[in-house]
């Protein structure tokens, strides 16, 4: 999937317009098919839907605004994912935990 996600990953210190930058296979396989799934597999209502989709939309747009506010995860660490990509997969870093990908990040700044 990295040959398509290296596209997106041009930008190393991205602003929020990047976060859609993208090739067309990775936007239909890895942005629009995991939002839209659970919707639709639960058969959910029109405005419920939107509603996911905006707050999917609006934090794909924080991590990658390099604005970092508290409580939310700082997108800093985002920012490192795209200078190493080989770290920082996650939005939270808990599976980063787990599968030993957490890579340093600057999470105690406040811009």
């Amino acid at each position: 999937m990295f040959k398509y996600h290296k596209l997106h990953h041009q930008w190393h210190s991205p602003i929020a317009i990047i976060s859609i930058y993208c090739h067309p296979v990775e936007h239909l396989t890895a942005n629009l098919f995991p939002i839209l799934m659970g919707p639709l597999v639960l058969g959910s209502h029109l405005s419920t839907t939107w509603i996911w989709i905006s707050i999917a939309t609006a934090g794909t747009l924080y991590l990658h605004s390099s604005f970092h506010i508290l409580p939310l995860p700082s997108s800093e660490f985002h920012d490192y994912h795209h200078e190493n990509k080989h770290h920082n997969f996650g939005i939270w870093g808990l599976m980063d935990r787990l599968h030993g990908t957490n890579g340093f990040h600057h999470n105690d700044k406040v811009h």
